[in-house]
C-alpha cells in the first residue's frame, strides 16, 4: 500500500494501486500526477510540485 500526499495542503491518503494517475485532492481540489511503483519508497521522500 502506498501513501499519497497532496503537494498543496499535505493531506495523506493510503492507496492500493500501481501506475500513473492524475489525482485531485478532495480537500483543496489541487490536481497533481502521482506515480506509484511496485517497490518501497525510502522514508522522508516527498513529491515536489515544480510549477
Amino acid at each position: 500500500m502506498a501513501k499519497v500526499r497532496c503537494p498543496s495542503c499535505g493531506k495523506i491518503e493510503d492507496v492500493d494501486l500501481q501506475g500513473r494517475f492524475l489525482a485531485t485532492c478532495d480537500i483543496c481540489e489541487q490536481k497533481f500526477i502521482v506515480y506509484i511503483v511496485g517497490q518501497r519508497v525510502p522514508e522522508n521522500t516527498d513529491v515536489i510540485d515544480k510549477r
